[in-house]
């Protein structure tokens, strides 16, 4: 027992820095069943199911976003195309009311309808804003070019700086998806 004790307090005993600076990287042994090789990043790709690279991280915050502006969009013309025809006048001009009908009725209905507006345009803020943030992400190679340069870009944070570095249609995007958000933080 005391021999053991012994072995793993020896084991224990602290070690200086410099012990650890100049000791060679140890290599893991190699047995006759299984040889020890690097994994590649195009073997850990192969590797990934079709799911596992399509159906995780950013794709799907950005896929969700984009279904549901589709379906916001499909529901205003919806409505728009509803109430022209159900209310009579035009799109230009002519507003009629939705609702004439008892207060307290009218009160409530405004409510509700002021509260899935309110819904609908977080959703799409937030959509909006996701998108535009993975856009100005850097990748790994967009980070070793800046650095070739002595140049710095900003990571894990929103960032017009790193506009300068992405492509035109990455910048494209971004602007496109700026102009049309812009309207729901004014209105």
């Amino acid at each position: 027992m005391d021999s053991q004790r012994g072995h793993i307090y020896e084991s224990l005993q602290p070690y200086s820095v410099a012990q650890y600076t100049h000791e060679p990287n140890p290599q893991p042994e190699k047995s006759a069943t299984y040889a020890y090789r690097p994994i590649s990043e195009t073997s850990l790709n192969r590797t990934k199911t079709w799911k596992q690279r399509h159906l995780s991280g950013w794709r799907v915050g950005v896929t969700l976003f984009s279904v549901a502006a589709l379906l916001v969009l499909v529901a205003n013309i919806g409505i728009a195309i509803y109430s022209v025809r159900q209310y009579g006048g035009t799109i230009t001009a002519d507003f009629k009311p939705v609702f004439t009908g008892n207060c307290d009725k009218t009160k409530n209905l405004n409510t509700w309808i002021h509260f899935t507006i309110n819904v609908l345009s977080t959703i799409l803020l937030s959509g909006s804003n996701f998108s535009m943030q993975v856009l100005t992400a850097p990748t790994r190679k967009q980070i070793d070019n800046a650095h070739a340069k002595r140049r710095w870009l900003d990571i894990g944070i929103p960032s017009i700086r790193n506009l300068r570095s992405m492509g035109h249609g990455r910048r494209t995007l971004w602007a496109l998806i700026l102009l049309t958000s812009a309207p729901l933080h004014l209105v």
